[in-house]
């Protein structure tokens, strides 16, 4: 998560886990913050289409609270 999200938080006085596992963490979320795999942001092209499926919110992982 970007640091002027985790910074706002903090100053807010609400706690915030961050986890690479969302299928692990999925029954504990009040809000899940999930960005888009970003292309752009890589360095090469293999490592975006290995992880571009890693993170995706279905209706199991909402489920399971």
């Amino acid at each position: 998560m970007p640091s002027y999200i985790t910074g706002k938080l903090a100053g807010a006085g609400v706690s915030h886990t961050e986890t690479g596992n969302l299928e692990e963490a999925s029954g504990t979320l009040d809000v899940p913050y999930m960005p888009r795999v970003q292309r752009e942001r890589f360095f090469n092209e293999e490592d975006c289409i290995r992880l571009k499926d890693s993170y995706i919110l279905n209706k199991f992982l909402i489920r399971r609270k």
